[in-house]
């Protein structure tokens, strides 16, 4: 009885750090899109525009990817397959591409600053997301962690192609 309540007190503290960092995200997410409307700001180095822009359609696919794959597979198990094969988490790697694409269109020491402190409370968020797939899926999900690296696409490019 009392080892349940610890546990669930566990999962409590873990989903609080969740709406936690997430809010965070949404926050900095808001100041990104009006802030620099706010006070105009101009990039200087137009160049890099263009690069943001990369990112951001380099971001927008690995969200509408793992969207789509999640949407298809409607399953309550460990997806392994299309995007997920190469990237355990492509969506929060789509989001954090998203913010660096900010600091690229933006230019500004306050967009940089707020975009990494997005990137980190995305990655923490899927630190905490793991634990949660771990108790939720057991050996499978550990299984797949070897399988597929955490955020990097070249190396789950490279298991996958040589597997």
């Amino acid at each position: 009885m009392i080892w349940e309540r610890i546990g669930s007190v566990k999962i409590m503290r873990r989903e609080i750090k969740e709406i936690i960092w997430m809010s965070i995200i949404g926050i900095i997410f808001g100041i990104n899109i009006i802030v620099p409307n706010i006070y105009k700001m101009i990039p200087k180095i137009q160049e890099f525009v263009w690069f943001a822009w990369a990112l951001f359609g380099i971001g927008g696919i690995l969200v509408l990817l793992s969207l789509a794959t999640l949407r298809i597979k409607k399953t309550h198990q460990v997806i392994d397959q299309v995007i997920y094969s190469i990237l355990r988490h492509p969506m929060y790697v789509g989001g954090m591409v998203f913010f660096l694409s900010h600091m690229f269109f933006f230019q500004h020491w306050l967009i940089i600053l707020d975009s990494w402190i997005a990137i980190i409370s995305i990655y923490m968020t899927i630190l905490l997301e793991e634990q949660r797939l771990i108790e939720q899926f057991g050996s499978d999900y550990l299984n797949y962690m070897q399988k597929v690296p955490r955020i990097n696409f070249l190396l789950g490019v490279l298991r996958r192609k040589y597997r």
